[in-house]
């Protein structure tokens, strides 16, 4: 049974070769008829194949894929991708560029988002407010949204660890679609940093190194004070006048 079933595309070939003649009978008997339906068969061009029960006769060359075995017509790799092999059903990503699993085979590659500009803060004793600007490249996609890691720092040492559970998000820690979060229940004189991440939907799949903007910051303050990040290295700070009732 299992070598009928590896004949039968061959059988298949033959009889279609035999219609295609208008072969109606064959000298020789039928092993003639089949021996030279093979000869027809190994002249042509290598087939290529595309599943279990489906072959094509037109191969895509490098640079182009077929998806499915109802394509008519090679269609070239989207942008930041290629294949480099003749007759590929996907094209596959350039280094650092990506394709989510819901990502169709015809849609570009792409890659995470840079980092969120901007970062400024406005402190309200242990209340921290956080604004920011998108980031300068999207990765390519537009379902980019943000997510904040929160972590307390000693005094001495300097050293971080994550906040706890007792923090509070408005109105949420992570898959903010809108550049603000109001971050409350913050414990009073005491060292916070927040980092502030762009992801999209291929920022897990990437291993480089995570791009955010930070800022580090101490709760308890006698008056609030607003601190704009020009850079990363370099901080400024401009005083806010309480106001005085009279």
């Amino acid at each position: 049974m299992e070598m009928f079933l590896s004949l039968y595309p061959l059988l298949q070939s033959a009889r279609q070769w035999m219609c295609q003649q208008k072969l109606v009978f064959c000298f020789g008997g039928f092993a003639c008829c089949i021996m030279m339906a093979l000869r027809n068969v190994l002249q042509k061009p290598v087939k290529n194949f595309i599943s279990d029960e489906a072959w094509n006769d037109n191969a895509c060359g490098h640079g182009f894929y077929k998806s499915s075995s109802q394509d008519l017509q090679c269609s070239r790799c989207p942008t930041h991708s290629f294949s480099d092999k003749e007759g590929s059903s996907r094209c596959d990503c350039e280094d650092s560029y990506y394709r989510a699993p819901s990502d169709p085979p015809y849609v570009a590659c792409t890659r995470p988002p840079s980092a969120p500009q901007n970062l400024i803060f406005n402190i309200n004793q242990t209340t921290v407010s956080l604004e920011w600007s998108p980031p300068a490249d999207n990765g390519g996609r537009n379902d980019v949204t943000y997510r904040i890691l929160c972590k307390r720092c000693s005094w001495e040492q300097g050293e971080c660890v994550p906040c706890g559970s007792n923090i509070g998000y408005m109105p949420q820690q992570t898959g903010l679609v809108d550049n603000y979060v109001t971050v409350m229940d913050l414990l009073a004189h005491a060292n916070y940093t927040f980092e502030v991440e762009a992801v999209n939907g291929v920022s897990d799949l990437s291993r480089s190194q995570r791009l955010f903007a930070a800022v580090s910051i101490t709760t308890g303050q006698a008056v609030s004070y607003k601190e704009y990040m020009t850079s990363s290295q370099y901080c400024k700070l401009i005083y806010v006048n309480p106001c005085i009732l009279v």
